[in-house]
């Protein structure tokens, strides 16, 4: 990998902050890097890849940083950088014993939903895409830290990767996900869920862990971050209503919530995700439309 540094300030990014306070993150970034002698190998589209100790092209996303500074004043942002990085420990002696001991790591076994944009930095990582326009990573969820596995670790356990899916899976449905059931606009059923990481990893399993929220015509389905996802039950055309009164706040939890994915609506019908099309305007504003599928079975059954 060159060593290479792009202060271009990344699409994701521009809703919060200008490309010279993104500039100004980056320096302070690389200062502290530079101090504790960690050489910086590349910074592109928001990530940072250090040697960090013995770690190699060791990957630092800044998505949640820059969601955490862009509220607060500038000067406090030097010490805001610190604590984010030094929340960061170096567990290669226990990630080396898991992955040695598949029987012991299932427990730690997760799965992160991430942006397309994203996912298409971690080609070497295990994922699989379950929702359209995202990959879901297979992830070990270790002392409050996030650790992505790569084809080289899950190759050490010998098992199929749908089977390692499969456990982390089942892992994230024990998670505990806080579920809302009420009516937006008050009229309209919505659910509701929220976690600290695990909301949108949740709807995966979506008829074992929440088929209360299917419809006759499955459910209108949004995850804009990992905490946090909607799901409409669709029983008739108002359903395109529920995802106009809806839009405007999952384009607000995508924005500001940590690990914001995407501002996407999808479909759940007959065990996949469908992506409601959109089409941009101005670059932000989009007109939404419901998949041609869906529209043909509302039809017929509003004749």
């Amino acid at each position: 990998m060159s060593n290479h540094i792009d202060t271009t300030l990344p699409d994701d990014f521009k809703h919060l902050l200008t490309q010279q306070e993104y500039e100004q993150v980056l320096r302070l970034a690389l200062d502290y890097f530079a101090e504790r002698n960690f050489p910086v190998v590349q910074v592109t589209d928001g990530v940072i890849v250090v040697d960090y100790e013995e770690l190699k092209d060791m990957r630092f996303g800044l998505d949640n940083l820059v969601r955490t500074i862009a509220a607060e004043e500038p000067a406090e942002w030097p010490a805001l950088i610190r604590q984010h990085f030094e929340r960061f420990k170096n567990h290669t002696s226990a990630y080396n014993y898991l992955f040695a001991d598949l029987g012991y790591a299932r427990q730690f076994l997760r799965v992160l939903i991430k942006s397309e944009h994203f996912g298409a930095k971690g080609v070497n990582l295990v994922r699989r895409r379950d929702f359209p326009e995202t990959y879901t990573f297979l992830v070990i969820d270790f002392e409050s830290q996030f650790r992505f596995v790569n084809q080289e670790d899950a190759a050490q356990w010998e098992v199929p990767i749908d089977e390692l899916f499969q456990i982390a899976l089942a892992n994230v449905a024990a998670e505990k996900v806080e579920i809302g059931q009420g009516k937006i606009a008050d009229q309209y059923p919505l659910f509701t869920f929220f976690s600290s990481d695990f909301a949108a990893s949740y709807l995966i399993d979506f008829e074992k862990n929440v088929d209360f929220c299917l419809g006759e015509f499955g459910s209108l389905v949004a995850i804009p971050a990992k905490g946090s996802a909607f799901v409409h039950p669709i029983e008739d055309l108002t359903a395109m209503t529920v995802l106009e009164i809806l839009a405007p706040l999952v384009v607000k939890f995508c924005e500001e919530e940590p690990g914001g994915i995407n501002m996407n609506f999808y479909w759940y019908w007959q065990g996949r995700f469908e992506l409601f099309p959109r089409s941009e305007v101005n670059g932000r504003s989009f007109n939404i439309s419901a998949p041609p599928a869906l529209i043909g079975l509302l039809s017929m059954n509003n004749n």
